[in-house]
């Protein structure tokens, strides 16, 4: 597995999300998503995705939250020491600019800390875009999974995103191919003269079809009786 960036950052990262998602949302008022959409679209939120030590290490949660709300436009600046919160849902609060609230102490990490915790995990693990992580867990799932997850390893947060990711995920074409000729997994890989975990790997997308062996492809193609190239998977 390539992670996402230097395990050195991966702590500070961690702590940094989830003081993030805990101000967003306990501080400020945000709904989780109204933080995690427009992070993850974000340049901020990129940097955050390759690990640049200014913006995983160098900030704290409150920090990254205030720069992200003024980078895409949520957090607006008005004459004075006037601001304004504009919501994702339109609605605007009138803030004052010097007196935006502090990042409260709390002893006590509930399901906001949580989340931001396993996200930032999960994306150094998997280095998947958040895009892609919150399509397949929206912040708002997240949330709901904190009673079940939270004392369990990050890992288990990793193996429910990626179950849910494929099941957003659209089906490969060998599995395609193979559904509409009524052939099992055990079946092509035996007539195939390939392994059955190597069919499994490719329908899942553990392994890339695109880079199996010439001599592969064509017996695969041959039991399904189609062209190599219908296997292949579009980039």
């Amino acid at each position: 597995m390539a992670h996402a960036y230097d395990e050195d950052y991966l702590d500070d990262a961690m702590c940094c999300l989830a003081e993030a998602f805990e101000y967003a949302c306990l501080d400020l008022g945000q709904e989780a998503d109204e933080f995690s959409a427009p992070f993850a679209s974000s340049r901020l939120g990129r940097s955050f995705e390759v690990g640049e030590p200014r913006v995983v290490a160098g900030m704290s949660g409150e920090e990254l939250v205030l720069r992200l709300l003024g980078e895409v436009g949520m957090l607006v600046r008005g004459p004075g020491r006037t601001a304004e919160i504009i919501r994702l849902s339109g609605k605007v609060t009138a803030v004052e600019y010097s007196s935006l609230p502090t990042t409260s102490l709390r002893i006590d990490k509930g399901a906001e800390y949580w989340a931001g915790w396993v996200y930032a995990y999960a994306q150094w693990e998997t280095a998947w875009d958040f895009r892609t992580i919150f399509q397949a867990i929206p912040a708002h799932d997240a949330l709901a999974l904190y009673p079940t997850l939270h004392e369990a390893p990050e890992e288990k947060f990793v193996s429910v995103l990626r179950k849910r990711r494929q099941q957003h995920e659209p089906v490969t074409r060998l599995a395609a191919v193979r559904r509409a000729r009524g052939i099992t997994q055990q079946s092509l890989a035996e007539r195939a003269g390939v392994s059955v975990r190597s069919v499994q790997m490719w329908e899942q997308r553990n392994k890339d079809i695109n880079k199996a062996q010439a001599a592969s492809l064509a017996s695969l193609a041959r039991v399904l009786g189609c062209e190599t190239s219908a296997l292949l998977e579009t980039v």
